[in-house]
């Protein structure tokens, strides 16, 4: 997965820099959603792997999507396609749409805990990390009931880790036996 990452970051970082002087952060944001969406869903499907010309396959993808694309996105999907790296795009849209919250001075908090978080404590998780990142956030939610209690927030790249199961794990690898709950 981390490979997957490094092969999409320069995209990512093209996209970004063609978004930013062109002003078109929201169309390309709908693309990669769209595009995403239809290499997933066909995935399976010789349309993606076949000897097709790359002009071929993105005419096939256009027809999937409805959608009409800029020279610089059909150019993207040639490229991927011409390098069989079509299935780098859902990495290059997250690293885009991440290069695009900061640009854009907000941040993404993936916040998980052991149970559905109330208003209130989202509130309270909201206010602590707009105070620590300086910047607005949006929350995502995720429920993972192995954790115990408390939560783990992924946000720009760093990992918070409150959960119990996370605090249990901290002290086996401490070594420490004797602790007060």
């Amino acid at each position: 997965m981390i490979e997957q990452y490094t092969i999409a970051r320069p995209y990512a970082k093209a996209v970004f820099s063609l978004a930013q002087q062109a002003h078109t952060f929201d169309a390309w944001s709908e693309f990669f959603l769209v595009f995403n969406q239809i290499i997933e869903e066909f995935s399976g499907v010789p349309v993606l792997h076949t000897g097709l010309s790359s002009d071929r396959r993105i005419a096939l993808l256009q027809d999937i999507s409805k959608m009409p694309l800029s020279q610089e996105q059909e150019n993207l999907l040639k490229l991927l396609l011409r390098r069989k790296r079509a299935y780098v795009l859902k990495q290059i849209a997250e690293l885009y749409e991440e290069m695009r919250a900061d640009y854009e001075g907000k941040a993404t908090a993936k916040v998980i805990a052991a149970r559905e978080l109330t208003d209130a404590q989202q509130q309270k998780i909201l206010r602590a990390l707009q105070k620590k990142f300086k910047r607005e956030i949006i929350l995502e939610q995720a429920v993972d009931v192995s954790l115990i209690g408390g939560a783990i927030i992924h946000i720009a790249g760093q990992v918070i880790d409150g959960s119990i199961a996370g605090w249990l794990q901290r002290i086996k690898e401490k070594g420490q036996k004797e602790y007060v709950v």
